[in-house]
């Protein structure tokens, strides 16, 4: 595991996100998978994580999502890509 995969899986259990709220993928299309505005296909593994616009999660701010994009309403979907 690399280092910023140990990261992020440490930055969810110390802000106490439950499973509801983040997971893994292994690629496939945005809007399909999460039921978002972007149509995007995603060809890698990525941790995500379902956010309000105005949440703060001192621990996972901490490090810079590699995609957001809109899901329904004003959850924000962050991807963070895992090598």
């Amino acid at each position: 595991m690399e280092q910023r995969t140990f990261n992020l899986i440490d930055a969810v259990c110390r802000d106490g996100l439950g499973n509801d709220v983040w997971g893994v993928a292994d690629g496939g299309n945005t809007s399909d998978l999460f039921g978002s505005e972007a149509n995007l296909e995603i060809n890698a593994m990525f941790l995500y994580v379902y956010v309000d616009e105005d949440a703060f999660f001192p621990a996972l701010d901490r490090i810079d999502a590699d995609l957001t994009i809109r899901g329904k309403d004003s959850t924000m979907i962050r991807l963070y890509y895992l090598k």
